[in-house]
């Protein structure tokens, strides 16, 4: 019941209509969609082995080797199962003139939220008047992702993604889009970079209601170094990011300088003979993930754990993916 009540209370905060500085209308696209980059940390911006690239990086597209296709489907239960996340994704570059091209849709929701009204007696809570459940609501929120990346030459490449985002709670709902731009440099097959800005023109979300919302620009760096371990037929990576928000996330950042909020995620991954993978991560001084991989004939079977935080139960996340 106390897990049930802090979910409620999130959603609260993160989707009932509130004002034009809300912080949280973008988390729910800013967490991450698949297994393997939750088992790294949270944030991938140069590695990919499946679609997840058209959410992660689209500029990184046309750097994925000779896998013209790619489908990725991935499913995550938070808060011990209270908070449920889908994602599915597609990329190609065998149609429209070989062009990079993708397309991803996220989903979240929580069902069976409770309805309150409190009776009579001016509103105050007491022993004999607690609140009544008068309905059972559900919240959904949905972001839909067009992508497009190309090559400048053959280490740099750029992207975007024009996204449709759709939330509804109870019998209020919003729509709003926004626009990311992204960037992939490869200096060789050992170093690589990422960045993206989300939100670029900041994006807005219109309330039945009549309300305005706004999702505030932030910038995503990423590194990653490849290295190998010939004794153990293995290679490994390391990776490290940077997310530099403007919203002001005192209490969930590193570094908080004014407006400007800064933290940090940093991942290992381990390959074994180019079939089994163990990952692990860290986040913003407090959050530790791991997972695991399996890649056999084109197709990757993905698993990550993220542990109890705040008393809201555990995260399990699986990813599929298959590539032709």
């Amino acid at each position: 019941m106390k897990s049930k009540i802090l979910v409620i209370f999130i959603l609260i905060i993160t989707s009932v209509i509130t004002t034009l500085n809300a912080k949280y209308e973008g988390e729910f696209i800013s967490y991450s969609v698949d297994a393997r980059s939750l088992a790294l940390g949270n944030l991938n911006l140069t590695s990919f082995n499946n679609s997840s690239v058209v959410y992660w990086n689209p500029a990184a597209m046309p750097f994925m080797g000779d896998k013209n296709n790619d489908i990725i489907i991935s499913h995550s239960e938070r808060f011990a199962g209270l908070l449920q996340q889908e994602f599915i994704a597609f990329k190609t570059n065998k149609y429209f003139n070989n062009k990079n091209l993708g397309i991803s849709l996220i989903r979240i929701g929580v069902s069976d939220i409770p309805v309150t009204t409190i009776p009579d007696q001016n509103g105050i809570v007491a022993p004999d008047n607690r609140p009544e459940i008068v309905r059972n609501a559900s919240d959904n929120e949905f972001a839909f992702f067009v992508s497009y990346g190309e090559k400048y030459n053959g280490q740099f490449g750029y992207g975007g993604s024009l996204k449709l985002l759709i939330k509804s709670i109870d019998e209020y709902s919003a729509t709003g889009i926004g626009f990311d731009l992204s960037g992939f440099y490869e200096m060789n097959e050992d170093f690589k970079v990422g960045a993206k800005i989300q939100d670029i023109t900041t994006s807005m979300l219109f309330w039945s209601t009549g309300t305005t919302e706004i999702i505030r620009p932030s910038l995503l760096l990423g590194t990653e170094y490849n290295g190998s371990l010939p004794y153990y037929s293995a290679k490994f990576k390391i990776m490290a990011g940077s997310k530099i928000g403007t919203e002001n996330y005192q209490e969930y950042s590193v570094v908080n300088l004014g407006f400007i909020d800064i933290g940090y995620n940093v991942g290992a991954e381990v390959i074994f003979k180019e079939v089994v993978s163990l990952r692990g991560g860290y986040e913003n001084n407090k959050d530790w993930s791991a997972g695991t991989g399996i890649r056999l004939f084109g197709a990757n079977l993905d698993y990550a754990f993220k542990p109890n935080m705040d008393d809201l139960g555990d995260t399990h996340k699986v990813s599929l993916s298959y590539g032709w």
